[in-house]
């Protein structure tokens, strides 16, 4: 007989924060990845052919992140890789607020992509040995509707680029400071 149970006690703070970075990490990449950053890079007066190439490199970078993110991933490390890479994450963010020129934007592009794929990767690999299985569709679902919520308020789709990048970064970095609070409770996981 099948079934979906977890055979471990998980903490009891664990559901919220991780539906809180879930949150965090999609609306980063809804409102920072594929909107704000491409507005700030337009405020610069590139044309779209160039708008087209950021975009490609977000992706090339996104998917060089999650290959990294995979490989170098350890349960073991599970809460403490998922904050630096929020870091990162909200790092690239305020970067883009200082960076004008081309040639560096396409660095920052790859750079984005390169932490938020680590980031996606590193959150979803880890995800049920903190949440348990019987609470983890409604946990992704809570956090991904929370930020498609966030997104939406006609406040922040109107906000500028500045203030969405602003917004995320603080998302990010509350989140980050909550990582610690994902810690593995997987029986598979020996900590000796």
């Amino acid at each position: 007989m099948r079934t979906d149970a977890t055979e471990f006690e998980r903490d009891r703070g664990v559901l919220p924060v991780a539906v809180a970075v879930i949150a965090a990490s999609y609306a980063y990449y809804l409102i920072f990845a594929e909107t704000a950053f491409l507005r700030l890079a337009e405020s610069v007066g590139l044309e779209a052919r160039q708008i087209n190439f950021l975009r490609t490199v977000l992706g090339v970078g996104g998917l060089a992140g999650g290959l990294l993110g995979g490989w170098r991933f350890k349960l073991v490390h599970y809460s403490r890789i998922v904050s630096w890479a929020m870091r990162a994450c909200a790092m690239m963010a305020v970067l883009t607020l200082v960076v004008t020129r081309w040639e560096v934007l396409l660095l920052v592009a790859g750079g984005i992509g390169l932490t938020l794929g680590w980031l996606l990767v590193a959150l979803v690999a880890g995800l049920r040995g903190s949440v348990g299985t019987p609470r983890l569709g409604l946990c992704v679902g809570l956090g991904l509707g929370l930020a498609q919520a966030i997104f939406s308020l006609p406040w922040v789709a109107a906000a500028s680029p500045t203030m969405q990048v602003v917004l995320v970064t603080v998302l990010v970095g509350l989140a980050a400071v909550a990582t610690p609070w994902l810690t593995p409770q997987e029986p598979s996981l020996s900590w000796t």
